[in-house]
């Protein structure tokens, strides 16, 4: 696979109980669907973290969130990162090929 960019996902969010999860809800939600370039997914990772790190520290009373990005991930794409212990949603990091429509295999479409 050539990977050129990655894209993130927020593949579900739950009902946050708390400020911490309520911001920490927000901010996912407000970096869903960002196309990153495969040489800024480490920054944009470290980005995420310190986002979180910033939302615990605004938010001493609730436990914090201990969030960590796995890359051995079994059942999916050995180049994807899944954000492990975020607790109110499951998001990732997936790995894509930004692609020109004339480079794909394709048949002839009939309009008839």
């Amino acid at each position: 696979m050539n990977i050129t960019h990655y894209i993130s996902i927020l593949d579900a969010d739950y009902v946050a109980k708390n400020t911490l999860e309520k911001t920490a809800l927000k901010y996912f939600q407000s970096i869903d669907r960002k196309l990153v370039e495969k040489d800024e997914i480490k920054d944009f990772k470290k980005i995420i973290i310190q986002s979180i790190d910033k939302i615990n520290e605004d938010n001493k009373r609730c436990k914090p969130m201990k969030i960590y990005f796995d890359d051995n991930n079994i059942g999916s794409s050995k180049y994807d990162y899944i954000l492990r212990d975020a607790g109110v949603v499951r998001f990732s990091l997936r790995a894509v090929t930004l692609t020109h429509l004339s480079t794909l295999p394709y048949k002839s479409i009939s309009h008839n």
